[in-house]
């Protein structure tokens, strides 16, 4: 069974992992990591969430939220905050899926990024995880 501890990344696959995040950041403005958020019914937190997607450090994210047809406002903040950013993504489940099982899958098909990470819609995310995430994932060969 694999342990954590098992695998050490070296001074030099950390060096490498950022050499390729600036070729990448620098080639082109594709996303490199696409950060999906299934949501229902989060009205209060899901600006948080969104935000704390947007916010960070590395720029070249897109953030997908896929609203699980909520009856309360959600779908309006989403709406306000993508006409900001064109980085947000909103799409909306055609019936109530039950789970976040259906959203999550749906916003993996709309994904445009490298690579993916799941955030729900009444949490929020670390600046820096997209950028620690890439940089891990590029030093090791991920994918």
């Amino acid at each position: 069974m694999f342990q954590p501890d098992d695998y050490e990344i070296t001074d030099a696959q950390v060096a490498m992992g950022r050499a390729r995040l600036v070729e990448y950041c620098e080639a082109t403005d594709d996303p490199l990591v696409s950060i999906i958020i299934p949501t229902y019914n989060n009205e209060e937190q899901i600006e948080a969430a969104v935000r704390s997607a947007l916010d960070q450090t590395l720029k070249h994210v897109e953030v997908i939220v896929v609203d699980d047809c909520s009856t309360d406002g959600t779908l309006a903040v989403l709406h306000g905050i993508a006409a900001e950013d064109p980085r947000l993504v909103v799409s909306s489940m055609p019936e109530n899926s039950g789970g976040a099982g259906g959203p999550r899958n749906v916003g993996m098909k709309l994904a445009r990024g490298d690579y993916l990470t799941f955030l729900d819609g009444d949490d929020t995310i670390s600046r820096h995880a997209a950028k620690a995430m890439a940089s891990v994932a590029l030093a090791t060969g991920a994918d």
